[in-house]
């Protein structure tokens, strides 16, 4: 299928697709770049209340990865290091595909850094400050947290999107 064929086909089971949770559509990947072939799968993206759970279910984890710790005992752990980047990559990726709705949404975060800061974890990671990340862990992780909880418990846990 051409663009053309696969837009008029999302037109076609577009109620259907909204019913199952699709908050929006739109052509990436291979077919936007009208480059599918024969055997191309179809990618669906996530919906924002997934996202924000991913961004709730690392954060924690990087407080739990983290717990009981200072900064000396952090930086002497290298498991713990790793696992907690990659955790703050994830939210940074997450707060990035829910784009302006994170800022709309949780305006008394600093997602610009956040996405900065996943950025520098993936392209730089040899630029990684320690310090910047104990202070996410320490200081920007609990208030975010704990307001993400507070926004999710108004869903349920199986809806996808607002």
């Amino acid at each position: 299928m051409d663009k053309d064929q696969v837009i008029a086909k999302l037109r076609e089971h577009e109620t259907e697709l909204r019913a199952a949770g699709a908050e929006r559509m739109s052509i990436f990947g291979s077919v936007a770049r009208g480059e599918a072939t024969e055997d191309f799968d179809i990618d669906l993206s996530k919906g924002s209340l997934t996202r924000i759970r991913d961004i709730l279910e690392n954060g924690s984890a990087a407080l739990a990865y983290t717990k009981g710790m200072d900064f000396e005992a952090y930086m002497g752990n290298g498991l713990v290091r790793d696992a907690t980047e990659r955790c703050f990559t994830r939210i940074a990726e997450a707060g990035a595909k829910l784009g302006s709705l994170a800022v709309e949404l949780f305006p008394n975060h600093d997602w610009l850094a956040m996405r900065h800061l996943g950025n520098v974890l993936c392209h730089d990671y040899d630029g990684v400050l320690d310090e910047t990340i104990w202070s996410m862990i320490t200081d920007r992780l609990p208030p975010l947290i704990v307001e993400l909880e507070t926004f999710l418990a108004q869903y349920p846990e199986d809806q996808e999107t607002l």
